[in-house]
């Protein structure tokens, strides 16, 4: 296995254009920008926006193209490999996107796609290939031309892109399977809490009396302009979907401003429930997050010693509640009463 710098195997690498984004709903060509390549990897075209005018040749895209995020704390570094089935439209990438185009004489497109999407290469990239400023950093193309990575032979790369192509396909099966199942099973759990619930108001009980007493429901910072490379993580809203904590794209946020809003912080166990934008998602904070804080989006709830926390996390997901919940943050829902929660955030 030989390391080859990445211009020895490339016919290109190199930025996009600037787009002149057009204000209808169709233009000339497709403009790809960061956030077409994903947090899982996947190149999501539905994300491109239409470009209005002359057709830039400077960042023109192919099928099997490799495309790296370059600007950015948080987002630089995200790769992702175009995939051979394009519609027939003029596409070309933005110029914070970064372009390769692979010699496939010598190098498997998916297999340096895989490379490109190792956490690690992720991370080299903002460490040692970023450059500029904390607030504005960005990739460093020169260095990534430069940048040697071990390259078996191409028997070898197709091999090991083809088991990870089938793993990945599996891995993606069994998550929809597992979605089924957390289906089925929410459905039971919100017919059995919605029973229980309607057959008496005695019931209720506020939010804030499930809780540890020592750490309120709260929610903590507004989002500031820019992010920083070496403060607190932020968890933001967006993170919190329904069943998880994505923990891609976080923030850091630097400590004068997070300080203030230490009582904020959030540990292993606890819940956070969105209380704008996507309202009522709740999920679980895994041991990797606990020490970050939480942006005015989003509310923590600790639950108390004598609170399943399970028990809470399906309250908080049961169809009466997030129905109440869209409707008005302030009514009884459930077995419990949410302007508990909008209550003592405020109050905190």
């Amino acid at each position: 296995m030989r390391a080859t710098p990445l211009k020895h195997l490339c016919f290109f690498i190199g930025r996009g254009s600037a787009p002149n984004y057009s204000e209808s709903d169709f233009g000339d060509a497709l403009a790809v920008g960061q956030s077409c390549q994903r947090p899982d990897r996947c190149f999501d075209l539905g994300l491109a926006r239409w470009h209005e005018g002359a057709i830039p040749s400077k960042g023109q895209l192919r099928r099997r193209d490799i495309l790296v995020n370059s600007t950015g704390t948080g987002t630089m570094g995200r790769a992702a490999l175009v995939p051979a089935a394009l519609p027939d439209v003029p596409m070309f990438v933005d110029s914070h996107v970064t372009l390769l185009r692979v010699d496939e004489r010598q190098v498997d497109p998916r297999y340096l796609a895989y490379v490109f999407g190792l956490p690690a290469f992720r991370s080299f990239v903002e460490e040692g290939l970023g450059v500029g400023a904390t607030k504005q950093r960005e990739l460093n193309v020169d260095a990534l031309r430069s940048h040697r990575v071990a390259v078996p032979g191409l028997p070898d790369q197709s091999r090991f892109a083809d088991f990870l192509d089938r793993e990945c396909e599996r891995i993606m099966r069994l998550g929809e399977a597992l979605a089924d199942l957390s289906s089925s099973a929410l459905e039971e759990h919100q017919a059995m809490i919605g029973e229980e619930a309607s057959s008496s108001n005695s019931s209720l009980t506020p939010l804030a009396a499930l809780t540890d007493p020592s750490r309120p429901i709260m929610y903590g910072i507004v989002l500031p302009g820019d992010p920083v490379s070496d403060g607190r993580l932020l968890v933001k809203g967006g993170n919190v979907e329904r069943n998880k904590l994505r923990p891609e794209d976080l923030v850091r946020v630097a400590p004068e401003v997070e300080r203030p809003y230490s009582r904020a912080r959030i540990k292993e166990g606890d819940l956070l429930v969105t209380i704008r934008g996507s309202y009522g998602a709740v999920a679980y904070v895994p041991a990797a997050l606990s020490g970050a804080n939480i942006t005015q989006d989003t509310a923590r709830v600790a639950p108390g010693v004598r609170t399943n926390p399970r028990y809470l996390l399906h309250a908080l997901k049961s169809s009466r509640t997030q129905g109440d919940l869209r409707e008005s943050p302030a009514v009884s829902v459930g077995c419990f009463t949410f302007r508990e929660v909008v209550g003592r955030v405020r109050r905190g």
